[in-house]
């Protein structure tokens, strides 16, 4: 498995994923929460990687990549594509 990451490690980003899938799905009222699923577990997973850069380089830095992926992801949250 190499370069594949053990399903320990991404289950927690899953559920977080799915909650989020579901706030979507209910938001814009679409019965089927798996339509947002990917799109979510994206999110999710992102939203941590850029947490982790964002403390690992100076402060102003770290703020500007924080408010590239709130912007970025609040477009996609707002108003998904299919």
């Amino acid at each position: 498995m190499r370069g594949r990451r053990p399903p320990e490690r991404t289950a927690p980003g899953r559920v977080c994923g799915a909650m989020l899938a579901a706030a979507m799905a209910r938001a814009h009222k679409v019965s089927d929460p798996e339509r947002f699923a990917s799109m979510a577990f994206l999110i999710w997973q992102l939203g941590e990687s850029t947490m982790r850069l964002a403390i690992s380089v100076d402060r102003n830095e770290g703020a500007a990549l924080v408010a590239a992926y709130k912007k970025m992801t609040m477009r996609e949250i707002v108003h998904p594509r299919p």
